[in-house]
Formats: C-alpha cells, structure tokens, sequence
C-alpha cells in the first residue's frame, strides 16, 4: 500500500508511507499439532528532490515481525522444547545524493549512507550496520 504523494513548492516529492502487512499460518508435525503464526508489517516515508544538479533520495522503514508457534526446537533428547524466536524490531535509513553523467563530471558521481539496525527480543539480541 502507497499514501499519497505531495510535491512540495521547493520542488520536494514527498511520498507520505510505504506500508506492507503479512500474515500467515503454518501448520506442522503429524497432526497439525505444531502451528506457527507469523506477523509483519512494515513502513516508512520516502522522500526525493533536487537541489541544483543534485538529486537527493531518503527513505526511512521500521519493521515489527510477531512468531507465535509452540516452543519448537529439542536441543536434548529428553529434555522439554524451547522458543527459538518471538519477536523482532527493525530500522533501516538511507541516504543519497548524486549528478547525472555530464553535468559536473563526464560521469556521473553520488555518494550515500545507510544504517540498519534491528533489535531481536531472544537473548536481548542486536544487530546493527552503518555503510
């Protein structure tokens, strides 16, 4: 699902949200016993202009991912089930600015950033990038 897009006076494009939803079921096991439930959703705004010869794009996602499934995985024999997963956070922004080929150089230049991170709720876990 797309929002809806404004074009600011300065020339700005501004896409309002980006929206994802997923939901899905799985059943697993002999009988259907193992059932696991998995919810995501996803969005975020984009936003686009130029700046002289410049065309500048970011974008901002956050994401929530829910698993509800019975404690699934046997590290020991004999020993009970543990939940391999619950939940998880992410967040992912970027950045770019770049020329076309021609304007300033015979090709064309940009530079950009991104940084994710992503917060796992099994064993407090992080994960985080900046390039």
């Amino acid at each position: 699902m797309r929002g809806q897009v404004a074009h600011g006076a300065d020339g700005a494009v501004v896409e309002a949200v980006l929206a994802e939803v997923v939901a899905f079921r799985v059943a697993a096991g002999l009988l259907g016993d193992g059932v696991t439930q998995v919810y995501s959703v996803y969005a975020g705004p984009s936003v686009s202009t130029n700046a002289g010869q410049v065309a500048i794009n970011a974008n901002y996602r956050i994401g929530y991912t829910k698993v509800e499934s019975p404690d699934a995985l046997v590290v020991t024999p004999g020993q009970p089930p543990v939940d391999v997963f619950d939940d998880s956070v992410v967040q992912l922004a970027d950045v770019h600015a770049g020329v076309k080929a021609g304007q300033i150089l015979p090709v064309g230049v940009g530079v950009g950033a991104k940084y994710y991170r992503e917060d796992i709720s099994n064993l407090d876990q992080r994960a985080e990038d900046f390039s």
